[in-house]
């Protein structure tokens, strides 16, 4: 300790150091799983089907009517927000697959 001293009074150069902070959070992978829980939960209630639970709620909602949709038009009118959704989130590799 006392040598240590008597170099620094001495002028001794100490080297440059450099920090590496990995403490700050990984928004990227956050991004990526609220997605995927968010596709997990609107595909949970499409499975269900509006033919299923309407008749329970038709006395306490609004009217409804249920049209008929090719899968290339449920596409069509899907593709608008699933593409507001994947501006706002950083891009998944292709072998990733939501759980």
């Amino acid at each position: 300790m006392v040598a240590l001293l008597e170099q620094i009074q001495h002028g001794i150069a100490l080297r440059a150091t450099t920090t590496h902070d990995k403490s700050t959070p990984h928004i990227g992978q956050a991004a990526v799983e609220q997605e995927c829980e968010a596709e997990g939960q609107e595909n949970y209630y499409l499975d269900l089907g509006l033919e299923q639970w309407l008749p329970f709620v038709h006395e306490i909602s609004f009217a409804t009517t249920s049209v008929p949709l090719s899968m290339d038009d449920a596409r069509l009118l899907r593709a608008p927000t699933r593409w507001r959704r994947r501006r706002a989130a950083p891009r998944r590799s292709p072998t990733s697959t939501c759980a």
